[in-house]
């Protein structure tokens, strides 16, 4: 069995600051032998680091919308971002988020708890390929995954390295960076 996030409830007495709701499940052997044979590709989301509630109670969504002073936290994520960068600026987005990853990196209990998932990856070696949404640069300073971002990057993927395939792009590539409505659409275009 191995540790995975749930979303449902358990007891508070059950709970602690560090894994919250981890529990253990049964897994499938035939995802067991996939992975030792390194067919299993890992595909992550924001949740596994600087947007993890767990980290500062409140997420990068969370501050751009009060910057706006917008209300709706049902606006979806590239039409909040697009509203912030017509407000003020890309600029200013991205040094938005260089801000909370710093003060997230210079506080190790914050660091420890957005980097969690990325330190048990990198204890796998059976993780080589893993394709990410995220901005920071985690899996590349904690697995030691070599960065694809851009579209002449796509054409290493057949590296023997641990290889991250960054889709919105790199924090620290600020151009590859996709945040806003038409970034999310010229990235998708790209893609195909």
């Amino acid at each position: 069995t191995v540790g995975l996030m749930a979303d449902w409830s358990i007891g508070e007495e059950h709970r602690c600051d560090e894994c919250g709701a981890d529990v253990d499940v049964p897994l499938p052997d035939r995802l067991i032998e996939d992975t030792h044979a390194g067919k299993v590709l890992l595909f992550v989301g924001s949740g596994a680091s600087t947007e993890a509630h767990n980290v500062l109670g409140h997420t990068f969504y969370d501050e751009i919308r009060s910057e706006l002073g917008d209300g709706d936290d049902e606006m979806p994520f590239p039409d909040l971002m697009s509203a912030f960068v017509s407000r003020f600026s890309r600029a200013d987005l991205l040094t938005a988020f260089v801000r909370r990853l710093r003060y997230i990196d210079s506080h190790p209990f914050f660091h420890r708890r957005a980097t969690r998932f990325h330190r048990a990856v990198g204890q796998i070696p059976f993780f080589s390929e893993i394709v990410t949404t995220n901005w920071d640069d985690y899996f590349e300073t904690q697995t030691g995954a070599i960065p694809l971002v851009q579209g002449s990057d796509f054409d290493y993927w057949d590296l023997q390295q641990r290889k991250v395939l960054k889709v919105h792009g790199s924090v620290l590539n600020p151009g590859s960076v996709v945040a806003t409505r038409d970034e999310y659409d010229r990235s998708l275009d790209a893609l195909r």
